[in-house]
């Protein structure tokens, strides 16, 4: 097709799948359950969907893992993909896109999609944009800068999210007739292939049922008729369901086809059931005669992931700048651009171990232990090298002899090195001086032995003073009142006698009611 004028016409679908690692026994699939299908040439892929190196995808396949699927016919826009070459990676209008749509039936181009919504892939020169164009587009025209160094444009229509599901029916023909045959990714039309539904003989209502895991958004319908006896199929009904409320309804004109595929203008209600009723009877009195054969039905569209969830079982997390965006379901690419820390086209990879940040383009600090840091803080995770504290530890260590947040502390004079302590609580390292203990050194063994022996030695002292006052004092006031006891005699002055002298008193001439103590006179009346 021709890019040069900037159009294109055609549609495409896109399998957007996610990394597994479970062996498949059948080496034509891969997935959790096997449930993808490998397009990669001679089916050589690995088990998470890569093609082998040097091996090319399929004729009409091709994208990451081979799952995009060349249309041609018109169909729903969801979102588009352009890939571009090295040339224009520095042209400042790069990003600015016109995208202008024609309606099925219409002859020109009368819708544009504006406010285009666009994630950007510049590492893999990509962009995806998102359109939900609401009607059928069988043409469409981009024009900007980046025209000139287009590579491709592909235009998804949905995926086929029928495949491998939850499938019944209401009889079935013979065991090899099931009806997850009609699922099971097998196009073929002979019926001896053993992948193709039918129902049995007298079953008045045969019916085909599909129920989805989760609610499905559905843009298309394609299913595959048996080569023989095809107008069994002709004037089919099929219907869509949530919860049992009916949600759109088709019954085909009365042809006779190979493959019918048609779209839905439901594409914006959600569904989780789909039945298909065979109504054609070759002889309309012959209910006996009705049958319903299915080889495969293909059903477009996506799925409704919850919250910030993608991807083809929406079991991967994105991450994006703005919180209330809601991320590419089939991609997980985000308009705001990855939150701090992640990264991926989904948003969804943490940073390495040793960055962080808005695209993980920060460098944890080099103080980190291991350099390793948390992907959306960039606080050091194992710790910080010696000498260095903080979150981040960018708290740089202090001079030598100094210690506290700032530095403000000086070492202790008593450690033992003067020089050398604790950065955040001032501890001695290398141990104290002699006559200094604590974990600072500032406690003084010899200054406080000594005051503790002062301080015994003067108590003692003081008591003992206290013990020799108190005895003195308890004898005077003994002898004081023992006085009292006894009378006192004072002798008469030399004018009023007429002795010159005063004679002591013998032991044996005093009278006998007076009893003698030593030192102690009394007076002899002339």
């Amino acid at each position: 097709m021709d890019l040069k004028s900037a159009e294109w016409m055609g549609m495409w679908i896109s399998l957007c799948i996610y990394s597994v690692r479970a062996a498949c026994d059948d080496k034509g699939w891969f997935g959790s359950q096997c449930q993808y299908k490998c397009h990669c040439q001679n089916k050589r892929c690995d088990t998470d969907g890569f093609c082998d190196n040097g091996v090319k995808c399929e004729r009409g396949w091709f994208g990451p893992r081979c799952q995009y699927l060349e249309l041609r016919n018109a169909s729903w826009i969801t979102w588009i993909r352009l890939s571009y070459n090295d040339s224009v990676a520095e042209t400042p209008n790069l990003y600015q896109i016109v995208l202008e749509l024609k309606e099925r039936g219409t002859d020109a181009l009368t819708v544009k999609c504006g406010d285009l919504i666009k994630y950007v892939d510049q590492e893999n020169n990509i962009i995806d944009i998102k359109c939900d164009s609401k009607i059928e587009v069988d043409y469409l025209n981009i024009s900007g800068e980046i025209v000139g160094s287009l590579c491709s444009l592909y235009i998804s229509g949905g995926r086929n999210i029928a495949l491998k599901q939850s499938a019944s029916q209401s009889s079935t023909y013979t065991s090899d007739t099931s009806a997850s045959n009609a699922v099971d990714g097998n196009t073929s039309g002979d019926f001896n292939d053993d992948s193709c539904t039918h129902t049995a003989v007298g079953d008045r209502t045969p019916h085909w049922n599909l129920t989805f895991s989760r609610p499905q958004f559905i843009q298309r319908y394609i299913l595959y008729n048996r080569n023989t006896l095809w107008y069994r199929l002709k004037s089919f009904q099929l219907k869509s369901f949530l919860m049992n409320n009916s949600v759109f309804s088709y019954t085909e004109p009365g042809e006779e086809k190979l493959k019918y595929e048609f779209s839905t203008r439901e594409i914006l209600k959600p569904v989780n059931k789909v039945q298909i009723y065979a109504k054609f009877a070759k002889f309309a009195s012959a209910k006996e005669d009705l049958f319903l054969a299915l080889c495969e039905v293909e059903i477009y569209g996506e799925h409704l992931c919850d919250g910030d969830t993608f991807g083809l079982d929406c079991n991967t997390t994105c991450h994006c700048a703005d919180r209330t965006e809601k991320c590419f379901v089939a991609t997980g690419g985000c308009v705001s651009g990855c939150a701090s820390g992640y990264q991926g086209q989904g948003c969804e990879q943490k940073c390495q171990l040793n960055s962080w940040g808005k695209d993980c383009l920060i460098r944890c600090p080099v103080n980190c232990n291991n350099s390793r840091c948390h992907h959306v803080t960039g606080d050091c995770e194992v710790g910080c090298l010696s000498g260095f504290t903080g979150p981040d530890c960018s708290q740089a260590p202090c001079d030598k002899g100094k210690w506290g947040d700032t530095c403000q502390h000086s070492c202790s004079g008593h450690c033992l090195d003067p020089m050398s302590c604790h950065k955040d609580n001032g501890t001695c390292t290398g141990g104290c001086k002699e006559g200094y203990r604590g974990d600072t050194c500032e406690e003084d063994m010899c200054t406080d032995d000594m005051l503790k022996g002062i301080g015994i030695g003067a108590g003692a002292s003081i008591g003992f003073v206290i013990f020799i006052a108190s005895a003195v004092f308890i004898f005077k006031l003994y002898r004081v009142r023992k006085r009292k006891a006894l009378g006192h005699y004072s002798v008469p002055s030399r004018a009023h006698t007429d002795y010159p002298y005063e004679l002591p008193l013998s032991e044996t001439s005093a009278p006998a009611n007076v009893k003698r103590e030593e030192g102690v006179y009394e007076t002899i009346n002339s």
